[in-house]
């Protein structure tokens, strides 16, 4: 985050969060501050800002671990993180180091950031949430400051959590240090530093960064908020957000109705109900019901099969044998005996609880719930089941124990652990965990253009060159559906690309336009002063290379005459007749909208060789520059080489001789050399 600055500088800064007291709070001054940092580990601290070769975190990192070494022992501090354990999981918040005097705390702090590292989503609410309990409970100044680099992409309402930190720690000031966040994102968080009395850092650039943080550390246990350098605007309203917590389980009894008594009299028959804990009245839940006779095979037509809750089946009196099944539970041969009169009632006790989560209408029918055991490291072990994830919506049944839940799409997966008990509802959050975006392609063109292609990428240190690819789409109107998350999100078509950075909220859908803006280059090349270009026997390539971007990309075409889409810039381009040395070159500036034709003259000629009359058997061929260096050979018994317009030497290996002798190429020269003793 603080890239490219002075880490004496950022140590004093760190001095400041405890020795120094505002002039605006004097009743404070002699009062210790209690502060926890709140530290950005999601996957995109892994990023650099503009000109910057090392990333966010590391330096960071190393200010922190430095600042702190020259902290008074008595300063107290604790830091929390959100983001740095586990990939694409929402509910990866910690206070990794309570608030504890640094005479006892520094080298567990140091200790955390050496071992620091990135790599997952980005839940800052949640993160507030816990560092605000982590905070003591006496009268003094309490703060915390939250250093990151984007929006909460779990839920995406800080300004809702604002009332719950207060009430955690009364008095608490917000202070909000951002990494060149995005002026929407830099305005909303007011909502959390101006009513506390903190600030609001929106550093675009290393310096502005570091003097932001230094006003915030000397501030903290202070009123008197201030902006910098964002200009003060209105809170605006926000949607509702599911919780980011699971919503406290509740017992299924508390919502289901208790039916009336078997009927006594009248024809046999059996009542079915299925209950999740015994004790329970029956859910309103239809469930798959298959009744046997006692003794029937598997393979016998059952005496009854059907769907439905508490189910009156008319049957003859005798034993029967009764399976159910509850989406991903499965219990029986449950038996029963039907009396001869009356309704025989058969409550089968599940012991399970049922699973939910809030579902968006329009989620994508490939998104799926799939079920595993637990491993006794957490991961998911053998899978169980699955099911649409529509399902969430009214719930699924899931045996009582540890499960881990896996929502999937086509392209991208979120695991989570889940403990069902017996005869509870839980409903899992925050919001639903994945958005889409739908993206509109603009600038496209057809004719030899390539089908475009739109790539979503991740942040990810592991991955080569830091990035992960998780979904990929070619049709004409994309729509992916991601984790909610921050992508790079790249659309190509050829050699052109339109790129875009778009944080994905749980349950959001956002359109985005991508213009694919670039010129269509028509490539030719021919000899100087030729009648026509060998083109049928000499392969012509190009090679394209941009020289307005650092490092200069290539690119390449093997067709003749050639015909490629680029973006605009400028290039230099170089036809190349032959394997040899017969190339030349042009450079020239592509601006778009404008279509550019390039005609290459080649100042070269195209030769055949021939040897004596009556040569056969094995030859061997050499051309060499008039210094003697060899160019190229062959074993072909009359060869035709494209050659740049100058002197050379050409040497002819026979079973029982060698030829040589010295010729000339002439520009546009198409002849033949004939070689005699």
């Amino acid at each position: 985050m603080l890239l490219g600055v002075s880490l004496r500088r950022l140590a004093g800064a760190m001095t400041a969060l405890v020795t120094a007291a505002s002039p605006l709070a004097p009743a404070r001054a002699q009062e210790a501050v209690s502060a926890i940092v709140v530290f950005d580990g999601s996957g995109s601290m892994w990023a650099r800002l503009e000109g910057e070769k090392v990333a966010k975190f590391v330096t960071v990192r190393d200010g922190l671990k430095a600042g702190l070494a020259k902290l008074k022992p008595e300063a107290r501090i604790g830091l929390a993180a959100f983001g740095h354990r586990r990939q694409g999981d929402c509910s990866d918040v910690q206070v990794l180091i309570p608030v504890e005097p640094l005479a006892s705390g520094a080298e567990k702090i140091t200790g955390v950031l050496d071992k620091f590292n990135p790599k997952g989503k980005g839940p800052l609410t949640a993160a507030l949430k816990e560092a605000a309990k982590a905070l003591p409970r006496d009268a003094g100044p309490k703060s915390l400051v939250l250093i990151h680099d984007d929006a909460d992409n779990c839920v995406p309402d800080a300004c809702a959590a604002l009332a719950e930190l207060q009430a955690t720690a009364p008095g608490v000031v917000i202070h909000v240090v951002g990494l060149a966040l995005k002026t929407e994102d830099a305005q909303k968080y007011q909502c959390l530093t101006k009513p506390t009395g903190g600030r609001l850092i929106d550093g675009q650039t290393p310096a502005a960064i570091l003097a932001g943080l230094d006003e915030v550390l000397a501030s903290l246990g202070t009123s008197g908020a201030a902006v910098i350098p964002v200009a003060p605007a209105p809170v605006a309203a926000t949607r509702p957000v599911v919780p980011a917590v699971a919503a406290p389980a509740a017992p299924v009894a508390a919502t289901a109705t208790r039916r009336p008594a078997p009927r006594p009299d009248g024809p046999p028959a059996l009542r079915l109900a299925t209950v999740l804990a015994a004790g329970q009245p029956p859910t309103a839940r239809a469930v798959d019901w298959i009744v046997r006779q006692a003794g029937a095979a598997p393979t016998d037509r059952p005496a009854y099969a059907g769907t439905g809750q508490d189910l009156t089946v008319p049957l003859a009196a005798g034993a029967y044998v009764v399976e159910v099944r509850d989406g991903f539970v499965s219990r029986g041969p449950v038996t029963a005996t039907v009396a001869a009169a009356g309704e025989t009632a058969l409550d089968v006790p599940l012991d399970a609880g049922v699973l939910q989560a809030p579902v968006p209408p329009d989620v994508p029918p490939s998104t799926v719930i799939k079920v595993f055991e637990t491993n006794p490291d957490g991961a998911a072990g053998k899978a169980v089941g699955i099911s649409a994830a529509k399902d969430l919506a009214d719930g699924i049944a899931l045996p009582a124990g540890k499960w881990v839940v896996r929502l999937a799409d086509a392209t991208t997966s979120i695991d989570r652990p889940v403990e069902i008990r017996s005869g509870v509802v839980t409903t899992i959050g925050p919001a639903w965990p994945f958005g889409r975006i739908r993206v509109t392609l603009a600038g496209l063109a057809d004719g030899t253009r390539q089908p475009a292609v739109v790539v979503a990428y991740e942040d990810d240190p592991d991955a080569p060159r830091g990035r992960r690819e998780v979904a990929r789409s070619s049709s004409a109107t994309p729509d992916l559906v991601l984790p909610a998350g921050t992508y790079a999100l790249v659309a190509r078509q050829g050699a052109i690309e339109a790129r875009d950075r778009i944080a994905v909220q749980g349950g959001e859908t956002i359109q985005r336009t991508l213009t694919l803006a670039g010129v269509r280059l028509s490539l030719t090349s021919r000899l100087a002063g030729a009648a026509a270009s060998p083109q049928q026997e000499e392969a012509i390539a190009y090679r394209i290379e941009r020289l307005d971007v650092v490092p200069p990309e290539i690119f390449a075409a093997n067709r003749h005459p050639a015909e490629i889409d680029l973006p605009a810039g400028r290039y230099r381009i170089e036809a190349r007749h032959g394997l040899v040395n017969a190339r030349a070159s042009r450079e020239l500036t592509l601006v778009p909208g404008q279509a550019a034709a390039v005609a290459i003259e080649q100042q070269a000629g195209t030769l055949r060789f021939a040897g004596p009359p009556g040569a056969a058997g094995d030859l061997l061929w050499e051309i060499l520059d008039e210094t003697g260096h060899p160019l190229w050979s062959t074993v072909q018994a009359t060869p035709r080489v494209t050659l740049q317009a100058g002197r050379y030497i050409v040497r002819l290996e026979l079973r029982d001789r060698r030829i040589e002798r010295k010729f000339e190429v002439r520009a546009g020269q198409i002849g033949t050399v004939e070689i005699r003793d």
